[in-house]
């Protein structure tokens, strides 16, 4: 059986055991499989889900949105945030219902060098506004992307990756109404994830 690295080879093998290769079943299997993806990635906070990435503030600018600077941003678990260069410094986080009480007008306030940041409605923001070009690292968790293009490959370690196969069988089964093979597939999936909990959590 081919390897379970890409989203045509884990495919492949879930038809190859179903005994089918029409292309409904394989657009459908591909649903299961992202499926399994999103349920694998969001159960825990996994190390490699944790990523860096960079934005560029601009001077007398406050707000920035997540989604357009990084795509697979997890907003509810970024980790920290940092001014990077000369200016080097860790911000504080400071939830924006806070920030307005304090400071009713602080979008008004001269600006400077952040020194906290907030989140609000998708944006980032930066306390005091940024009087300059700060290159700010942000490191957080990744979100799932989809998996579309036979070449893709998920960010689950390739250890792991036949999880997604069982989880495709699983749903396919039920699909075709036959919960003891579905049952079944799940048991195979969760010994996977837990299997990944013992070694990559502990």
């Amino acid at each position: 059986m081919a390897t379970n690295s890409t989203l045509s080879e884990i495919r492949n093998n879930v038809l190859s055991l179903l005994g089918k290769n029409d292309a409904t079943t394989a657009n459908r299997v591909t649903n299961w499989i992202n499926l399994g993806q999103d349920d694998f990635i969001l159960r825990e906070l996994w190390p490699f889900r944790e990523k860096t990435g960079t934005l560029a503030t601009v001077a007398g600018t406050q707000e920035y949105d997540l989604s357009t600077n990084f795509s697979d941003i997890d907003e509810q678990n970024i980790i920290a945030v940092s001014i990077q260069g000369t200016n080097a410094r860790k911000l504080v986080y400071w939830p924006y219902n806070q920030l307005r009480n304090d400071y009713p007008d602080f979008d008004q306030e001269s600006g400077g060098v952040p020194t906290r940041y907030y989140i609000k409605e998708g944006k980032i923001g930066f306390w005091p506004l940024p009087n300059a070009v700060f290159s700010v690292a942000i490191d957080y968790y990744k979100l799932p992307t989809e998996l579309s293009a036979d070449s893709d490959q998920t960010i689950i370690p390739v250890n792991y990756r036949e999880a997604l196969m069982h989880y495709a069988l699983s749903l396919e089964h039920d699909f075709n109404t036959d919960p003891d093979l579905a049952i079944k597939e799940m048991n195979r999936y969760e010994q996977k994830v837990t299997l990944a909990r013992q070694n990559l959590l502990s």
